[in-house]
């Protein structure tokens, strides 16, 4: 369990919520390492029986990325974010993809500061970047079991790209896969 950085959360802030500090959902944050999908699934339904889930985001990103992701309420009142994921998929993560990541979000947070959209080289950045990450957390997902997500007609995310796959189901859960 960790506190998201002072800098990363003030930018959050600004960009995604307005300046409204009480939106944010992940200023307490907590990953949990499943050995298997079944096992992420019985630990997001154990989750789910010791705090009230106020969000449960049902499709992927873009990046590929998949974990089940729930924000809870504590019994404060605050909430928190818990991430569970699967072996491949951690190992990506903190093998380079969140990097890649910051490196995205670092690309789109300066264009969304500035209210404008993404420059050509930018948006080629930011493309070539999702496409790296794609790859990675796509076969990391199908090391896990997964199989690859079948292509789709492209449906706008949270991200602001389009998505080229289908939310996939945990086995057993009436979750989605998220990011």
């Amino acid at each position: 369990v960790a506190l998201k950085g002072r800098a990363r959360a003030e930018q959050k802030v600004a960009a995604e919520y307005s300046g409204d500090a009480s939106q944010m959902r992940d200023i307490l944050r907590g990953a949990i390492e499943a050995k298997d999908a079944g096992g992420a699934a019985e630990a997001a339904a154990g989750a789910e029986k010791e705090f009230k889930v106020v969000r449960r985001p049902d499709a992927p990103k873009d990046s590929g990325y998949r974990d089940i992701n729930l924000t809870v309420q504590m019994p404060d009142g605050s909430l928190a974010e818990i991430q569970i994921l699967t072996p491949a998929i951690a190992k990506v993560k903190s093998g380079g993809g969140h990097a890649l990541y910051s490196r995205w979000q670092k690309v789109v947070a300066k264009a969304r500061a500035e209210g404008r959209e993404l420059t050509q080289n930018e948006r080629a950045e930011a493309d070539a970047l999702i496409e790296r990450m794609k790859a990675l957390y796509e076969a990391a997902a199908e090391a896990d079991g997964f199989g690859k997500p079948a292509p789709t007609n492209a449906a706008s995310n949270d991200s602001g790209f389009s998505s080229q796959v289908d939310p996939v189901a945990w086995p057993s859960t009436p979750g989605r896969l998220t990011s």
